[in-house]
């Protein structure tokens, strides 16, 4: 249990450290966590021991929890119960408990699971390396995005076991969803049945989603955050040039298909900044080249180690 509540805690601290420091609503924090997570690992697991990786990300978490720690002085109680301790948080909360209950103890039973999804992140504790270097696995050519996001957190646990992969599947999808949620405080019958139907939208493009990890449900609904959040937010910042970013790579990194789903996501972007925003261009093109530099590498790593596509 102790264990759990762990991996909890870190969640929440992290999120929460990503609003304050990036002065941005807990919606659009929640996400880039897991990005930034996602990316972290993969960029520097192709070169060290995953198990030194996670604990550097876990040593540079807590000086982002104390840098937001130092910045609520300056942060307006209004602003923080707007912005951050808000329906949004509490809705996510739930979440992690709902996941928790429907998940403990939960152990995987299709056949992709056992050669790959789960095998994988297995093979990561006893080889402390990435799938490229795993001689008996499957599939080693899949991209490692949502495994290392499932190692991250087995790490915080202590080791390896099957129910946290899918509590961390699961509440990575739901993520997605939080950025475009406009929810009343106090509003509890909104909180409510918008819980419901972010629960149950999975079940549309896979009706046992809640009884696998598969990545296929995953994909899609990340393709269209990608393409919703580059809609609404037409003013390239700093923090929406990195969020947008991160989320492309995680896009690539999740599955092969990700990446043809990301050259769309290029495609609209520039013709945006092309025809209504070309003081943009710089911005745009750092976001494609930092996507494919990913793609890139990891496609050098297979080749390095000889991996069979």
């Amino acid at each position: 249990m102790i264990g759990y509540l762990l991996i909890g805690l870190v969640i929440l601290l992290g999120v929460t450290s990503f609003a304050i420091v990036w002065k941005r609503h807990i919606g659009l924090a929640i996400p880039m966590f897991f990005f930034a997570i996602m990316l972290y690992t993969y960029g520097l697991g192709l070169f060290f021991p995953l198990s030194y990786v996670c604990y550097s990300a876990l040593i540079i978490l807590a000086f982002f929890v104390i840098r937001a720690i130092t910045l609520l002085k300056s942060r307006e109680k209004d602003w923080l119960f707007t912005n951050i301790f808000n329906s949004t948080f509490l809705l996510f909360g739930i979440f992690m408990v709902l996941f928790f209950l429907l998940n403990v103890h939960k152990a995987v039973i299709y056949i992709d699971e056992y050669t790959h999804w789960a095998d994988v992140v297995k093979g990561m504790f006893q080889t402390d390396h990435l799938s490229i270097y795993q001689d008996n696995l499957w599939y080693a050519s899949y991209p490692p995005g949502i495994s290392l996001l499932q190692y991250f957190f087995l790490t915080i646990k202590g080791g390896f076991q099957e129910d946290v992969l899918y509590m961390v599947s699961q509440l990575f999808t739901v993520s997605l969803c939080l950025p475009f949620l406009t929810i009343k405080r106090n509003a509890w019958m909104q909180i409510l049945l918008t819980g419901l139907v972010l629960f149950l939208f999975p079940t549309v493009f896979f009706h046992n989603y809640y009884d696998q990890i598969y990545v296929d449900t995953l994909v899609g609904i990340l393709f269209a955050h990608n393409m919703t959040y580059l809609f609404l937010h037409p003013n390239l910042d700093r923090y929406d040039v990195s969020y947008l970013t991160l989320s492309a790579t995680a896009l690539i990194l999740i599955k092969d298909i990700g990446f043809f789903f990301v050259l769309l996501e290029f495609i609209v972007l520039l013709y945006q900044i092309v025809r209504y925003r070309r003081s943009q261009l710089t911005k745009g093109l750092f976001i494609v080249i930092m996507a494919l530099s990913v793609k890139l590498s990891w496609s050098m790593a297979l080749q390095i180690h000889g991996v069979i596509l």
